[in-house]
């Protein structure tokens, strides 16, 4: 579609209108675009990549940082002036308008086969619960349970697949099979049996490359090696907002092998199937108190990485959380791709509220969620972080449909964590209508054209040319549980598939628009549906697309 003229609506002359145009100017389409030069790295096994540019986009550049990782001493004994490796960098022109509405549609799918991708290849779209934002740390068998009982009693109005334990459960990170006492006097394993009773996947969250200070793992009668240290001797800052951890140097064997005791307690001996791993980039911080100097940041996070999947095994679904981004591609089934949501539409105090890209707030999340969008179905199943219904936040209603909205419309995740037990009628009317997934992930249309980094514009299509496909799946999937309880997300999870990525099979043309495709009954026709934001604090007007 061609560029649009904006309406105004007011009656106006044209010399008006083209004032409150330049007052007001609308964005772009990434469509119309170009030409472009898309920058990138294939891959983050060898070395974190930065890719610079002056303000006027004459002078690029792209860098691969190594460190101060220092060479084996045979190769400096050998006279060789480098022993370092890089990750393949890519750098494609793209001509103007000669691309869809994705114009890194390309490099996207080669890094997806680079590191043999494998989204949507370990079990259904994930739609749960998630213990954190209501409870925090302060969880117990008790409302545990209470809420796993109301998932299932809801299940015909919000069909969910997954309950996620988070943090909470043990004395101190680190330690991992020392439960709090009086919380879980049942065991981890009997909380998993409770989830999968009530038709879901047990899930857990740890965080295997971090430690408290006051842990038992990094005191001075075990393992204080473990701990990664800075240039001056002292700990290595783990950067987080809430608190200050240790990270555990992953490229020590002994920090390795707890990391998988820790993963292999929580999948074969208590019974959790999805494993939420969090703050792995502590697995990696910077510093020279490390095992071995010659490795670079960039492959202890590999290292780490691998040794939490074998641990794991192949069937159990792994979320990735604070991690760097293209290091979790080909090991992890969903990532989280947003900062963390929050109770508040912008930082509260005494966290800096103008700084809305990072630090926990709904606005947050809705950026880098609908930012991210394009790499959902293609390197992982997306993790936005979790919806937050309830009163007991500052939320609007408009906020919280907000999030649903692109939370619906991206196909991400779509976790709850309130206590389910006290959420307002009204406020599960905004979830159900969310409920269950379509499967399809939206176009983001001015991802690289918004003026001021949150896009406005994204674009589903539905249509029933597939309905003869789709009437087979659902007698197939009548027939498979006519004894079983159905899974909800089935059919949107097989409609996804057919559009995700796939190692070795071809890429669907880009002009096809699978992957933001919506497979509707027959006799319904093909209609576009358009989500039009304006997350300013400005008026604006926006183009919007016939």
């Amino acid at each position: 579609p061609t560029e649009l003229e904006p309406r105004i609506l007011q009656r106006a002359g044209i010399a008006e209108a083209r004032v409150q145009e330049e007052a007001f100017p609308f964005q772009k389409l990434d469509e119309t675009g170009g030409p472009a030069l898309v920058l990138g790295w294939l891959a983050q096994r060898q070395q974190f990549g930065v890719v610079t540019a002056d303000l006027k986009l004459r002078k690029l550049a792209m860098h691969a940082s190594a460190d101060g990782s220092i060479l084996p001493g045979s190769a400096r004994r050998n006279g060789h002036a480098s022993q370092q490796e890089t990750d393949w960098a890519l750098a494609q022109l793209v001509s103007p308008h000669s691309y869809d509405e994705e114009p890194m549609v390309h490099y996207l799918h080669s890094v997806a086969a680079h590191n043999h991708a494998r989204p949507l290849q370990n079990g259904t779209l994930l739609t749960g619960w998630c213990s954190w934002y209501h409870y925090y740390n302060g969880i117990s068998e008790y409302n545990l349970r209470e809420n796993f009982t109301k998932l299932a009693a809801m299940r015909t109005r919000v069909p969910t697949n997954v309950a996620v334990v988070d943090d909470g459960y043990m004395r101190a990170w680190g330690d991992w099979s020392d439960l709090k006492p009086g919380k879980f006097e049942c065991g981890m394993h009997s909380i998993a049996d409770d989830i999968a009773s009530n038709g879901m996947r047990p899930g857990l969250w740890l965080a295997p490359f971090a430690a408290d200070k006051h842990s038992k793992l990094t005191s001075s009668s075990q393992h204080p090696e473990y701990v990664i240290r800075n240039d001056f001797g002292a700990p290595a800052n783990s950067g987080n907002c809430g608190k200050f951890f240790y990270g555990l140097d992953a490229t020590n064997p002994g920090v390795r092998q707890h990391v998988h005791d820790a993963i292999h307690r929580a999948v074969y001996d208590w019974g959790y199937n999805v494993l939420k791993i969090d703050f792995l980039y502590a697995a990696c911080l910077q510093g020279n108190g490390k095992y071995d100097l010659s490795v670079s940041r960039a492959q202890a996070m590999h290292i780490a990485l691998d040794a939490i999947r074998k641990a794991a095994g192949p069937d159990v679904f792994l979320i990735g959380c604070g991690c760097p981004v293209a290091s979790a591609i080909g090991f992890v089934d969903g990532m989280r791709i947003s900062a963390d949501t929050g109770p508040t539409w912008l930082p509260p105090p005494p966290l800096p509220w103008w700084d809305n890209g990072t630090l926990p707030s709904l606005r947050s999340m809705i950026r880098n969620s609908i930012s991210r969008a394009p790499l959902g179905h293609r390197w992982f199943h997306n993790d936005p972080d979790c919806l937050l219904l309830g009163e007991s936040t500052r939320l609007s209603d408009v906020e919280v449909s907000s999030a649903a909205t692109v939370v619906a419309m991206t196909c991400g995740m779509m976790l709850l964590s309130d206590d389910l037990t006290k959420v307002s009628l009204s406020r599960m009317r905004i979830v159900t209508k969310i409920f269950p997934m379509a499967g399809a992930s939206a176009i983001v249309l001015d991802l690289h054209s918004t003026n001021d980094g949150l896009p406005s514009l994204m674009r589903l299509w539905a249509t029933d040319r597939d309905w003869e496909k789709q009437d087979e799946l659902r007698k197939t999937m009548n027939q498979s549980t006519a004894n079983t309880e159905r899974d909800h997300n089935a059919e949107a999870t097989f409609f996804a598939r057919q559009a995700s990525f796939v190692l070795h099979e071809d890429v669907p043309p880009p002009n096809e628009r699978k992957r933001s495709c919506i497979h509707a009954p027959t006799g319904l026709g093909s209609w576009t549906i358009v989500s039009v934001s304006n997350w300013s604090d400005r008026t604006a007007v926006l183009s919007v697309p016939q």
